[in-house]
C-alpha cells in the first residue's frame, strides 16, 4: 500500500533529512517555485510528494490540498489530520477515557 511506502520513505531518510528538505520544499513554495524545485531532483520530487499525499501539508502545483481520502479541498483546514497524527489521536483518546473511567469509578 501507498501509504506504508511514504512511511518506510520517511524511516529510510530520516527525520534530520526530511526537515532539511522540508525547509527548501516551504522555501521554494513561497517564492512561487514549487514545480520548479519539485522537478530538480527525484529526491525532491519524493519529498514533495511524501509531504502532499502521505502529511498533507503542501498544495499541488494548483494550489489544492487532499484530504486523507484524495478528496480536493480548498486551502489547508484546522481539522485536517495528516496520517502520521491519526495513530497519536486514538492512543490519547483512548488513555484519556480508560483514566476517566477509573477515576468515575473511583468516586461512586
Amino acid at each position: 500500500m501507498l501509504v506504508e511506502r511514504w512511511g518506510a520513505y520517511y524511516q529510510m531518510k530520516g527525520s534530520d533529512w526530511m526537515e532539511i528538505k522540508k525547509v527548501e520544499m516551504f522555501d521554494a513554495l513561497q517564492n512561487n517555485r514549487l514545480s520548479e524545485w519539485e522537478s530538480e531532483s527525484e529526491e525532491n520530487s519524493n519529498v514533495w510528494g511524501y509531504y502532499h499525499y502521505y502529511e498533507g501539508i503542501v498544495p499541488d502545483f494548483e494550489g489544492k490540498y487532499y484530504d486523507c481520502f484524495g478528496f480536493s479541498i480548498l486551502g489547508n483546514p484546522l481539522w485536517f489530520i495528516p496520517y502520521s497524527s491519526w495513530f497519536l489521536l486514538l492512543i490519547i483518546v483512548i488513555v484519556s477515557s480508560i483514566i476517566g473511567i477509573k477515576y468515575w469509578r473511583k468516586r461512586k
